[in-house]
């Protein structure tokens, strides 16, 4: 199974503004790279500082319309965690009973927003 963070089709490094939300596509696909269903699944996902430290914030997820295309949106709220380097992961329970499994991990920056 895959799981890549798309933006118009593209891999994604995932950088946004501190203080904004964001939306990202995520989708996933089994071994023949064709979509995942994913009826009945459950996503968490956060960005911390280190991962012994607290929440910084956490990822909320959109499964409504997902099911057998494999896709799952990700949203990361308006949030009052610091500019700066997050690492951030997304888990998935699939209801087998293995619990919450890791899906996609990486770093996450907040950036200063930019005004005019």
């Amino acid at each position: 199974m895959t799981a890549t963070l798309i933006a118009d089709g593209a891999p994604l490094d995932v950088k946004s503004a501190a203080g904004s939300g964001v939306r990202l596509r995520l989708d996933i696909t089994d071994d023949d790279g064709q979509p995942q269903d994913i009826t009945g699944w459950t996503f968490a996902g956060q960005l911390r500082w280190r991962p012994s430290d607290e929440v910084a914030s956490a990822l909320s997820f959109d499964t409504a319309t997902a099911g057998a295309s494999g896709t799952v949106y990700v949203t990361l709220a308006d949030t009052d965690a610091n500019v700066g380097r997050y690492g951030y992961a997304i888990e998935y329970d699939d209801g087998s009973g293995l619990g919450f499994v890791p899906l996609v991990y990486g770093t996450w920056t907040l950036r200063e927003q930019w005004r005019y």
